[in-house]
């Protein structure tokens, strides 16, 4: 799942953040990293800017991390 898009001020970069089910989140941007030229070519086609923007895919922990936040909470 993406759950965030950060987009540089001129639009030539954006960080991607994916998590998984499986909790395997960096496996999964790696591999959409090895792809990253294939699916900023598929970004190109349905978007209409000057420059398409090159992605770059990293793991969103910050769920997991509210998972903790909250385990430890209820236990005390």
């Amino acid at each position: 799942t993406i759950t965030e898009v950060r987009p540089s001020k001129d639009l030539k970069h954006a960080k991607v953040f994916v998590s998984s089910v499986g909790g395997n989140e960096q496996r999964v941007a790696d591999e959409l990293n090895h792809s990253s030229n294939l699916l900023s070519r598929l970004v190109a086609k349905e978007i209409k800017t000057k420059y398409t923007p090159r992605l770059k895919f990293f793991p969103d922990l910050l769920h997991k991390k509210a998972s903790l936040i909250n385990k430890i909470i209820n236990e005390k």
